[in-house]
């Protein structure tokens, strides 16, 4: 009987094969646990190197080093905070699963690291719909540039973000985000179109300041912050479609714009929305 067992015992081990513990990820001959020690422990005149290195190897590990920064989210050091964003940033939409540790980040004491998950959860793209809402909070931090990606990151999130849209247009009044909040709306498109157009159409209506063409040190033309405002929100009205026609009126006007470029894509919307 010993005998007839042995062989089973012997075809069993060979299937199943030994319990051998996998390699832990690694790039450059250092493992995922080994940078994330690198990033934690970098001091010294070298610590910004360091750590922009250990970011660097991290992102070209990819999904796996996911769960190391979503722990190192939480490093009582703001600067390590700040590189596991930009690391989790760099990954993308592969990193989908630090979603919930981001959108807490956007909390975070330190207005960098607010800055870097607002910017991180953009791109990770559509999939971070679950942050919408508290990217739409955002728009309101005390900073300014917080406010500006997070309202880039929405668009980034596209269609999904249509529950931002009311947060996105209130933010239409805040000079230092107006550019970042249009685009935004632009990229949402349709679904943004019921409470953005009349906001949308009195941008392209106002001059702005400075209203004038401009030219850059080298004498090349450089549209005024009006006239790009102007442009900015002519393009996405456009992007609305018919759900935009309220526009032609405004579009109009703005054939006649002091701009070039405020003409130019006044002409150019006017014909998409009139079908020619």
């Amino acid at each position: 009987m010993r005998r007839r067992k042995l062989p089973l015992l012997i075809a069993v081990l060979v299937v199943s094969g030994p319990a051998w513990p996998q390699a832990e990820p690694a790039h450059g001959g250092k493992s995922v646990s080994g940078w994330v020690a690198q990033l934690k422990g970098a001091q010294g005149p070298g610590k910004l190197k360091a750590q922009a290195d250990a970011v660097t190897a991290l992102s070209a590990i990819g999904a796996p080093a996911v769960p190391a920064l979503i722990g190192t989210l939480k490093d009582p050091s703001s600067d390590v905070r700040r590189s596991s964003c930009d690391a989790l940033k760099a990954i993308g939409p592969p990193a989908d699963s630090a979603i919930p540790a981001l959108i807490e980040t956007l909390r975070d004491a330190s207005r960098m690291v607010r800055m870097r998950a607002a910017e991180a959860l953009g791109y990770v793209g559509p999939g971070a719909k679950a942050a919408v809402p508290s990217l739409a909070e955002a728009l309101k931090d005390p900073d300014q540039w917080v406010r500006n990606y997070a309202a880039q990151s929405l668009g980034r999130i596209g269609p999904d973000a249509a529950p931002a849209v009311a947060g996105l247009v209130a933010a239409l009044q805040d000079q230092g985000i107006r550019h970042s909040a249009i685009q935004s709306l632009e990229k949402i498109g349709p679904a943004a179109a019921e409470p953005a157009v009349p906001a949308l159409i009195e941008l392209v209506r106002s001059p702005g300041e400075p209203t004038g063409p401009e030219k850059s040190a080298s004498g090349r033309y450089v549209p005024s912050q009006g006239a790009m405002t102007r442009v900015l929100a002519i393009k996405a009205l456009g992007a609305m479609g018919p759900r935009a026609k309220a526009a032609i009126p405004a579009l109009n006007g703005a054939r006649k714009d002091e701009d070039p470029s405020v003409r130019y894509a006044a002409e150019d919307v006017l014909r998409k929305l009139q079908g020619k």
